[in-house]
């Protein structure tokens, strides 16, 4: 889940701020650069927009600052608590990883728009699966093959992965289901 939140910065002086994440992968600017400089206005109440993203249905504590660049002192802090609920997925595949042993894992994705998108592509147990590539670009109408690293682990049984497939303008959300059953 995605959102965008303004945060609101009161300053009595003029001060150029950076912008600092206790998790920048969950939190951060716009831009996907989380620690851009601001010069705030004084005597006013200054609006900061960040971007904010949770992958895992499980509530998550983000600590941002506004630190003074030119001191280092911080200006002020903000507590952001992140909570969803456990997603609805679009697709849902299964794979197959034996224990002990690193796995190539492989997907079909296809770009819906008819417009060329560069997708982000996260896990939500990083622990269980990655993706090889957090960026992918896409030619409209395009299908390529996700190529995901199942990571070794030590027990038989089924793990349930969520992987979110969005491209960078929120344009295209997609959530997969990935049920990885663990052999011998």
């Amino acid at each position: 889940m995605q959102n965008s939140l303004t945060l609101a910065l009161p300053a009595l002086d003029s001060r150029s701020i950076e912008i600092y994440s206790s998790n920048s992968k969950n939190c951060y600017l716009p831009q996907k650069n989380i620690d851009n400089k601001f010069h705030v206005i004084p005597n006013s109440i200054n609006h900061i927009r960040v971007q904010t993203k949770t992958l895992t249905p499980e509530q998550q504590r983000i600590v941002v600052n506004a630190v003074d660049s030119d001191s280092g002192k911080l200006v002020y802090s903000w507590l952001l608590i992140l909570a969803s609920m456990k997603p609805n997925p679009t697709q849902s595949h299964q794979l197959q990883a034996r224990i002990n042993t690193s796995t190539l894992g492989k997907i079909q994705f296809t770009n819906k728009l008819k417009q060329d998108l560069v997708f982000e592509i996260a896990s939500s147990r990083e622990d269980l699966m990655s993706p090889r590539q957090s960026l992918l670009s896409f030619r409209g109408n395009e299908t390529q093959t996700l190529e995901l690293d199942i990571h070794p682990q030590q027990q038989m049984g089924l793990g349930e992965v969520f992987l979110y497939v969005s491209d960078l303008d929120q344009h295209v959300m997609e959530c997969i289901k990935l049920e990885i059953l663990f052999i011998q």
